[in-house]
């Protein structure tokens, strides 16, 4: 969304993504795998929750009851 010429207002998963960005750079160059590891670990459900909570995706948890279901309906 650009908000004045050249100044563009970042969503929140855009805002996410860049801080996630920021900080595996520093990890990567620090050396800490594992740090890094867990940092991309944490972005995935963050980016999830996030998406979920803005409505731009499904709850996997309410997904897979729903296969569940289904699943048991079709069977018995």
């Amino acid at each position: 969304m650009s908000l004045f010429s050249g100044i563009f207002m970042r969503g929140p998963l855009e805002e996410l993504e860049r801080v996630y960005q920021n900080r595996s750079r520093g990890l990567e160059s620090s050396g800490g795998q594992d740090q890094l590891e867990r940092l991309s670990r944490g972005f995935e459900i963050a980016r999830d929750r996030l998406s979920i909570a803005l409505g731009l995706s499904g709850d996997p948890e309410q997904d897979n009851a729903r296969q569940d279901d289904g699943g048991e309906g079709l069977d018995g």
